[in-house]
């Protein structure tokens, strides 16, 4: 996989590549792991139901998403929150900072133009 777009010089370009390498190895051992134990792959075999599903659990935040602004929502939506990764050019997420070896705060102090930078 190739990071789109990106030139080999800047500077998200290592990111997208660890990302891509990242999500490449946990697809390779999710099948693996699918093929071992033959497990079948149930949302293809109830493809309709599953979609139905999967819009249901996510068409609220898209309308979210569509009709507010981020900022507030992040404000007042800890789930829209706790989803936010980088903001304003930031890491906000702990996991992804540890990954990367960075210092990461939240959205919300981000917003708030408050500086409490956290070791991953």
């Amino acid at each position: 996989a190739k990071a789109e777009g990106l030139l080999e010089t800047d500077d998200n370009h290592a990111f997208f590549r660890y990302a891509i390498a990242e999500a490449n190895h946990f697809h390779t051992n999710i099948e693996a792991s699918r093929k071992a134990k033959n497990m079948p792959n149930m949302p293809g075999a109830v493809a309709r139901t599953s979609t139905m599903a999967l819009t249901n659990a996510t068409l609220p935040y898209v309308q979210k998403l569509a009709n507010a602004e981020l900022a507030d929502l992040i404000n007042t939506d800890h789930h829209i929150a706790a989803g936010v990764n980088v903001l304003q050019g930031e890491l906000t997420h702990p996991a992804v900072a540890e990954a990367l070896q960075k210092q990461w705060q939240t959205p919300v102090d981000l917003l708030s133009g408050q500086r409490h930078l956290r070791s991953a």
